[in-house]
């Protein structure tokens, strides 16, 4: 018996810093994220391997289970050092107390200062806590990309596409057709780390019209971003001509998504661009193609104020959130979905919002990429209100978790949508894990970078196999 590569994978992992941390954060962050990508290596190399060794690749809830078990035990001999060390530094800073006692005497009496009444008073209580995320366990990503690793062997066992092994996982009965998800293409960008003003939405997104194929639809897209990158300009923020096509300001940099970093002041600005280089085309917004928002309220939210910072300097009250979505979704029709609208703690205005647009708009949630927001789904789903759900394949999330996710917001009548994590990777194994878990939704980033061209490029070749074969649903 010899030991053979039967595949191979490449997957990013989650946990970007934000493109707004200072310098010296993001140096410490990636060398963070340097220090678990060589611990996963590790654990691939050696514990994984050693506990895999033998097993079929065809029993994925079986190892997958075993994957779980392996990231629990990891993740509490974690918590334990953790524990450990704070009880440490405890007894260490309760000893300086002492000896703070011992040299210094207590005062008789206490001067209050005149100005630390009205300061207590004057502070504000928050309407609400930032909700604390699971654990991030160090070198978690081993456990997702040794699942799908495990599914691809079984499909090249097997014979057969990836896509259709997820396929016989995720469903009990054969598969006659599979349908092509929608592709959800980033053309733009106006996060905190763009030369504008605003801030709210950090993504807009162009969707192709219903009827269409992959390859028409990305075909589209492709103009639509070719006419945005030809006619942005470096231009002075003053003085548009507003008779004339609008130049706008951009960085001329392509963000981590794919899409480049474009300046604007006002909220309505994205998407009138977008239209006049529609208009360019002999396209119509709308008609031709709709339009997605990934607001990542969530990035622009003060905690401590309580608003909302839509633009810089500019803040909104978390009751005026809604309002303005549903003015904007007034003025523009062509938008069909808003990604992260609220923070995921704005219980109330996530009611309030899916009232007030849900019927003709998705509202997705953003935040199931890890393994204990996908065990509290029934929670989660419960309280947000959203009409739909973003998952993620990272860290310590496995082939089987994601399944199981995907049939449980399907069955509660949820729209499920499938997304890339924010590293660049040409594997396409994503695309083929979303069509076999009938996800409605893809999301892969921009056209700017090689790597997402590569997962775009893989779609349209899945896609033609499925026409070849007369196994595409419509």
């Amino acid at each position: 018996n010899v030991l053979q590569r039967v595949c191979s994978l490449v997957m990013a992992s989650e946990g970007e810093p934000p493109d707004t941390m200072a310098l010296g954060l993001k140096d410490q962050e990636y060398s963070k994220k340097q220090e678990s990508s060589q611990l996963a290596v590790q654990w691939i190399n050696h514990s994984l391997s050693g506990l895999l060794m033998g097993q079929q690749p065809y029993n994925q809830s079986e190892l997958d289970c075993l994957l779980r078990i392996f990231s629990l035990l990891k993740l509490e001999y974690n918590l334990g050092k953790d524990v450990l060390k704070n009880n440490l530094n405890v007894l260490i800073e309760s000893d300086m107390l002492d000896m703070r006692h011992i040299s210094i005497q207590k005062p008789l009496f206490h001067v209050h200062s005149p100005s630390a009444g009205k300061k207590s008073a004057a502070l504000e209580k928050p309407l609400f806590h930032k909700e604390m995320r699971a654990p991030l366990l160090p070198g978690s990503v081993a456990i997702s990309a040794t699942s799908m690793a495990i599914a691809k062997a079984a499909a090249r066992l097997k014979s057969c596409p990836l896509y259709k092994h997820i396929a016989s996982l995720s469903h009990t009965e054969v598969q006659q057709k599979l349908k092509i998800p929608v592709t959800m293409v980033t053309v733009l960008c106006c996060g905190k780390a763009s030369p504008g003003k605003l801030n709210l939405l950090k993504e807009v997104m162009v969707l192709p019209r219903p009827g269409l194929t992959a390859s028409q639809g990305l075909n589209i897209i492709s103009e639509i971003q070719h006419q945005i990158m030809k006619h942005a300009e470096v231009v002075p923020k003053t003085g548009y001509d507003a008779t004339n096509f609008v130049p706008y300001e951009t960085m001329h940099v392509v963000g981590a998504v794919g899409a480049p970093l474009i300046g604007c002041d006002k909220l309505e600005r994205p998407l009138e661009i977008i239209e006049e280089v529609a208009r360019s085309l002999g396209l119509t917004a709308g008609v031709d193609f709709h339009l997605a928002l990934n607001c990542a309220a969530h990035e622009v939210m003060d905690y401590e104020k309580g608003r909302y910072e839509v633009a810089s300097g500019s803040f909104k009250a978390t009751t005026d959130m809604v309002e303005l979505y549903v003015q904007l979704l007034g003025q523009h029709p062509a938008v069909v979905a808003l990604i992260d609208p609220l923070c995921p703690e704005d219980h109330e205005q996530w009611r309030r919002l899916s009232s007030a647009v849900g019927e003709k708009c998705f509202i997705f949630n953003e935040n199931f990429c890890r393994l204990a927001e996908l065990e509290n789904l029934e929670h989660i789903t419960g309280t947000l209100k959203a009409t739909g759900v973003i998952i993620k394949h990272t860290n310590q999330v496995t082939v089987s978790d994601l399944l199981q996710a995907s049939r449980y917001l399907q069955g509660k009548g949820l729209c499920v949508a499938f997304g890339a994590c924010s590293g660049d990777t040409p594997d396409g194994s994503l695309v083929d894990m979303a069509l076999g878990m009938g996800a409605s939704f893809l999301i892969l980033g921009g056209v700017l970078r090689g790597e997402r061209v590569a997962r775009y490029n893989h779609l349209v070749k899945i896609e033609w196999e499925l026409l070849k074969g007369d196994m595409l649903g419509m």
